[in-house]
């Protein structure tokens, strides 16, 4: 292949490639948080606010709430960079909350999180699986929300597409992804005792659309290579 063509080939995958982007929402790989429910102790909820360095806006808040069984607890263990809700015998569910900030329902992010889909890194799952539910909050009455059935024996990346999001119930109207205020993720086990799920990650996936103005400047690019193409092979 001539040198012209090679060079065209670069331009072109170099442009394609500038567009796709991600945001990291929690790589669990900074700080540690561990919550314990024992329904013959502490009572039956725990909850958990730090500063996470490596989490979207920078703060954490873990929540975990006891319905029936023994023990159970949810876990982030920065070593080994994932998240674990652990039922045991137990049935309950935790949550995740992100929205800058120390405490829930602040709506702070400020986030554009504006392309195609979330990517959930399932590390894995026992039992008969977790029903897992993503809300989307723009404000306090702005949310869209998300719900998957993850399977016991489940080891893959588990995609939420936005086009799947659906208006919260009682909310004034849907979640604008370029404007996140907060992202809630919570794992039920409501009627799956014993089953426990670890992820890794959690980040967007985003192929944006080029402008009409740089689709332009790259076919004028791309015609400037063809037409030094010619004169050379003429010369």
């Amino acid at each position: 292949m001539s040198a012209w063509k090679v060079c065209l080939c670069a331009v072109i995958l170099a442009l394609s490639s500038a567009y796709a982007q991600a945001t990291m929402i929690d790589s669990f790989s900074v700080t540690d948080q561990a919550l314990f429910v024992d329904p013959y102790g502490s009572g039956q909820t725990a909850s958990s606010s730090l500063a996470a360095p490596d989490a979207i806006g920078g703060f954490r808040d873990v929540a975990l709430q006891w319905i029936s069984g023994s023990l159970d607890f949810a876990d982030v263990v920065s070593q080994g960079s994932m998240f674990s809700f652990t039922q045991g015998t137990a049935v309950g569910q935790a949550t995740i909350t992100w929205d800058g900030a120390l405490a829930s329902n602040v709506y702070s992010l400020g986030a554009n999180l504006d392309g195609n889909e979330f990517l959930i890194d399932v590390l894995g799952t026992t039992g008969t699986g977790v029903e897992l539910t993503m809300t989307v909050y723009t404000d306090a009455t702005h949310a869209s929300t998300y719900s998957t059935f993850v399977p016991g024996g489940y080891a893959n990346t588990e995609p939420l597409l936005y086009t799947g999001f659906t208006q919260l119930g009682g909310a004034a109207g849907p979640a604008n992804f370029a404007n996140v205020g907060a992202i809630v993720l919570n794992f039920n086990g409501t009627g799956n005792p014993g089953s426990d799920i670890t992820i890794g990650s959690l980040q967007t996936n985003t192929q944006t659309v080029p402008e009409p103005s740089t689709l332009a400047l790259a076919a004028i690019g791309a015609m400037a290579f063809l037409g030094f193409g010619r004169r050379r092979r003429r010369a």
